[in-house]
Formats: structure tokens, sequence, C-alpha cells
């Protein structure tokens, strides 16, 4: 199964190398328009998200882990933090955070990195003091979600404050008409790619626990989605 697993994840990070690409005349087209002074506000999928981003946004350096298009970098650096890293090991979604970091004006606060699995474990003791990972621990394998929670608690200071937000609970059940198949209870794979690590609110919490201190737990949605199911945990490294 872990060979499987090992297949699984690489299947997953090609599937979002290429949700994440953008063409060239995309980002001419992008250039031409601008953006106003405010717009990056609406880059972020919530604005409960984007509430709890702006709150730790005070701290000295700010590490955006999976950074997808970049929208929390952006945001803290927006939001005061002048020293944010925003790693990937996507290549399309870092040359996105890149080119949407120079776009919003925050280019020279920004630093990005295409990174490889083991990156994190790499870091010097203690690097940061504000940790985002948005919807990350929840589509990689157990396996990788604990190497990352391993890792972050090494490289995060004490008292350092943590936002990782989930996709909403999955009931484990098989539909076939949408391709949709459980493995082990809890990986929820699309056509044959892994999408989702499936748990529940309490099984996250138990696990987080083991690294860093619960403090709060949000429910939320993103634009079009009428039930508040996704989740967003607070924590702290105490």
């Amino acid at each position: 199964m872990q060979q499987d697993m090992d297949k699984a994840y690489k299947e997953s990070v090609d599937f979002w190398d290429s949700a994440y690409a953008m063409t060239e005349e995309e980002k001419e087209e992008a250039l031409k328009e601008g953006v106003a002074e405010d717009d990056w506000r609406g880059l972020a999928p919530s604005p409960t998200i984007l509430k709890f981003v702006e709150l730790i946004s005070d701290c000295d350096k700010f590490l955006d882990y999976g950074c997808g298009y970049g929208w929390a970098s952006i945001a803290a650096a927006k939001s005061g933090c002048k020293d944010v890293t925003a790693v990937e090991v996507v290549k399309n979604a870092v040359d996105l955070t890149e080119f949407y970091s120079k776009l919003y004006g925050v280019g020279d606060r920004v630093k990005t990195k295409l990174v490889d699995y083991d990156w994190m474990g790499n870091q010097p003791e203690g690097s940061f003091d504000g940790f985002f990972c948005g919807n990350v621990l929840d589509v990689v394998p157990m396996k990788s979600t604990r190497s990352i929670l391993t890792a972050a608690k090494k490289i995060l200071k004490k008292g350092a404050r943590i936002i990782v937000t989930m996709n909403y609970y999955a009931e484990p059940k098989d539909d076939p008409e949408r391709n949709i198949k459980f493995e082990e209870g809890k990986y929820l794979f699309v056509n044959g790619v892994l999408r989702m690590m499936s748990l529940t609110d309490d099984e996250w919490k138990e696990l987080l626990g083991e690294y860093f201190t619960v403090v709060e737990v949000v429910h939320f949605a993103w634009p079009g989605e009428e039930e508040e199911k996704r989740r967003l945990f607070y924590l702290t490294n105490d």
C-alpha cells in the first residue's frame, strides 16, 4: 500500500502542477488590466481565512507552505510582515505566486521557492514565527502529513502562530458515477487521482494536537458554497 501511496502522491503533484498553469498570454492580459490598491483582498478564497492570516501577519518571518497561487503570502506581506517565504513542490504554483506577488506590489517581501519533499526538514530550528498551510495536509497520504507536521514543529519558534485549513469532511462512500473511490476508509480518489484524506474535525484535532496546541476551529465556505463545512485550525507552538 505504501508504494501505492507514493505513486498517488506523485500523481497528485502532477495534477496540481497542471491546475496552476498560467499562459504567458494570460499574464500579459493581467498586467495590462492592472490592479487597484485593495484588489489583493479578493485573492483570498474566504474572508474568514483572510482575517486569520491578517491576525498573524505581525510576525517577523512568515512561511506559506504549499502556497498555491500565493494569496496568503501576498496577504501577509500587505498586512505588515516584511519577510515572507512561499514554497511549493509544484513549479507552476511557484511561478504563479511570483507573478502575483509582483503584480500586487510585494515582490520585494515575498521570496518564492520550488522545493522538494524534504525541504522543511532541512531548515534551521526556530526559523519562522508565522505559518500558513492551506489545503495541503489533507490532500497527501498520512505519512506525508505527519512528516510535514514534524518538520513544522522543528522550524517554528516557541509561541509561533499557525493556521491550517482543510477541505470539508467527506463520508467514505464510493460513487462510481462520479469516478469517486475511497481507500482505507479515508483516501478519496477522483478519476484515480488522490484528492483528499478525509478525517473528521475531532480526528484532525487529535492529530494536530500531537504537535501543537489547538486554540480554535472555525468553519467557513468558499464562494458559491451554501454551507460552511470547510475547516480552519488556529494553532500555537507552545
